[in-house]
Parts: C-alpha cells; structure tokens; sequence
C-alpha cells in the first residue's frame, strides 16, 4: 500500500511539471510536447523549472547572466530572468557547475554545441512574416546527402522548394544559397530560424518570386573560427560546387 501511494504521489509530482498553464506564464513554442516550462510571461520574462533533488546548487545561464535557482520541498528548482529581448535565445542549467541541457527545452545546434533554446515571442502582427499561415501554400524542406570531393566524404544540406516546385518539374527556379550564423550548422535557418515559413508567406504574398534555398554548413560550427586554413571563398566555391551537381 505504501510503495502504491509512493508511486501515485511520484506520478502526480510529475504530472504537474505538464500542467496546461502554469501561473508563471504561456508555456514557449520551443519546449518538448506537453512540456509547460520553461514559459514566458507578458512582460518577457522567462520561467524556467527543473527537478533536480539531488542537486546542490543550479543556475540558468541566458543571453550572458546566469540566474540563481530556487529549490522547493520537492526538489523542484525554479527562476524567473529579468525581460527577454524578443526572439530566440540559447541557454544552459548549471547544475553543481556542470552545464547541461535543459530536458524540458528542444536542443538546438549552436554556441558550437547542441544547446536549449527558447522563443520571446513577439506580438502576432510583428511575428506575422516567420508564423505559419494555414493559408496559403507551403513549400517542402528536404534534408539531402551527398558527396563532397573537396573534402572526400558525405555532407549534407537542407533544401527548401516552394510549394509549386513538384508540378512544374520542367520550370527553371533561382537558388539562395542561403549560410548560417556563427556557432552554428545547416540546421539553423530551417530550425531556428522558420525560413520555410518566411518563404511561403514571401512568394504568398508577392514579395518575392518561387526560388529554391540551399542551407548547407558553412565550416564554421566553431565559436569565433572556422576551419583552419579554408577561406570563405574557398569554402563557397567548394559549397557551390558540390550543391549544384546534386
């Protein structure tokens, strides 16, 4: 009876991590599914939890200031940051100084590392641009392999093609060659960055014309570097060749 109630309270300890809405805020569009925290507030400012009762000592770091965190009788750590700028962010836990990912974040490559990741989000008439719109027609991001003989082994790339690309299959369409940030892969825009929601909405709207984009890695997935001894034009010439013949 006892290792029952023991389980049942265990189970509901748990199930109030997936709360629908938590007091502290929206849970953010970059938890794991049902995950309510970390969550964010009207004023920008971001909850976040993890359940750590062995823990001694646990931090959230977050655009540059860690965060103390809070521990409750549960073993539950808590913080709230101060307000967010708009957008997205990478962030770890310190937890007894050892920085990990934040179980209740999707992971994200960047910082040279796979990292949590949270969303500020902005206002819907500010956000519309990057928001997925149920109406109107939506391209397909294909992720590809192939073989760079710059390099001699297997890359890949992610490739967006708009929504009339499979019906005009004789059409000749403009590539974006389209790199990522710093610290970051050929992930970036297409995770972080909703390009494929931009595009849609872009070619939708008029704004620009059906185009086929073309994220590969650009060697520089380092923090402040990229590879030794390749130049950027050594790099795209070597992007531009290996993409374009497959």
């Amino acid at each position: 009876m006892k290792k029952t109630l023991f389980t049942c309270l265990f189970s509901l300890s748990v199930l109030a991590s997936y709360a629908i809405n938590p007091a502290e805020g929206t849970p953010a569009s970059t938890n794991i599914p049902e995950a309510v925290y970390p969550c964010v507030d009207a004023n920008s400012r971001a909850t976040f939890k993890l359940h750590a009762p062995e823990a001694k000592d646990v931090k959230v770091d977050i655009c540059g200031k860690k965060y103390d965190m809070s521990k409750d009788a549960e073993g539950n750590w808590m913080a709230t940051t101060d307000p967010l700028v708009k957008g997205f962010h990478y962030y770890f836990l310190l937890v007894d100084g050892v920085q990990v990912n934040d179980p209740a974040s999707e992971t994200f490559f960047g910082c040279g590392r796979q990292a949590s990741g949270i969303e500020i989000p902005e206002d819907a008439q500010t956000a519309a641009y990057y928001t997925f719109n149920k109406d109107v027609a939506h391209g397909q991001v294909r992720e590809c392999k192939y073989y760079s003989a710059t390099e001699g082994g297997e890359r890949r790339c992610f490739v967006y093609t708009p929504a009339e690309y499979e019906k005009n299959p004789d059409a000749k369409y403009p590539v974006l060659y389209l790199q990522h940030g710093m610290g970051e892969d050929e992930r970036g825009w297409h995770t972080q960055g909703m390009m494929a929601n931009i595009l849609d909405n872009q070619i939708a709207e008029g704004k620009c014309v059906p185009m086929v984009v073309v994220m590969d890695y650009g060697n520089c997935g380092y923090i402040f570097g990229s590879r030794p001894g390749e130049t950027r034009d050594q790099f795209g010439l070597h992007s531009l060749r290996s993409c374009s013949t497959t």
